[in-house]
């Protein structure tokens, strides 16, 4: 999951994003160390990875304020940095993904 922390006053930038996505989810969260944020969680696997970092950037772009986190990894850098950050992590999944399905095969034969 990729996560995309707003700040609260963002709003029609965290609505823009999650029209991006078909599957996302857009949650306020209260937090007590910071202000309250508005998260839209995208399932990584979705959607292509030019257009994904793309997306980040542009959301970035808006406001310092707003935080893409993968697996409590923050995402920050150009685009083609982004890109190449998301196509390890999906290949990671994907190959993660595998050996567990993989694993499962032989145990039970």
């Amino acid at each position: 999951m990729l996560i995309f922390n707003i700040p609260r006053d963002c709003v029609e930038l965290a609505q823009e994003i999650g029209k991006c996505f078909e599957n996302s989810e857009i949650v306020e969260v209260d937090s007590l160390a910071t202000d309250t944020v508005i998260q839209v969680i995208v399932p990584i696997l979705t959607v292509s990875i030019p257009a994904l970092s793309s997306i980040i950037i542009k959301a970035m772009s808006v406001s310092s304020k707003v935080e893409v986190e993968w697996n409590g990894i923050k995402i920050k850098g150009t685009e083609k940095q982004v890109e190449k950050f998301l196509t390890k992590i999906v290949s990671l999944n994907s190959n993660s993904l595998k050996e567990t399905k993989d694993n499962k095969k032989r145990e039970n034969p």
